[in-house]
């Protein structure tokens, strides 16, 4: 996540350099992984650990409330399913990083 050729330019999500596919669900993980690397590189000149990223490349792309698709493990999942593993988990689970109940607003 180191800007080839600089000592002070580091990056994550979309304009990285990692080689993964970049899906933003992977944002806040690249995030941690930086973040806890440049408080040691700060404080004791570590090295900065790479990255790894998804190795299966699993993606989910909901389109409405119903429809969507997936990519679960190297298997393809229809709207259906789709759904079924979508439901209210990823909002959910963003909310509860952000300390925000269902009856907030976020604009």
């Amino acid at each position: 996540m180191q800007l080839k050729g600089h000592n002070n330019i580091w990056s994550l999500g979309d304009c990285s350099n990692i080689s993964n596919n970049k899906f933003g669900y992977l944002g806040a993980d690249q995030g941690d992984c930086l973040g806890k690397g440049l408080v040691g590189k700060l404080h004791s000149n570590a090295v900065v650990p790479e990255w790894k990223g998804d190795k299966d490349n699993n993606i989910l792309v909901p389109v409405g409330k119903k429809e969507g698709m997936a990519y679960l493990g190297g298997t393809t999942l229809g709207p259906c399913l789709t759904q079924m593993i979508k439901g209210d988990c990823f909002v959910g689970m963003q909310r509860g990083a952000m300390n925000l109940n269902k009856t907030d607003l976020v604009w």
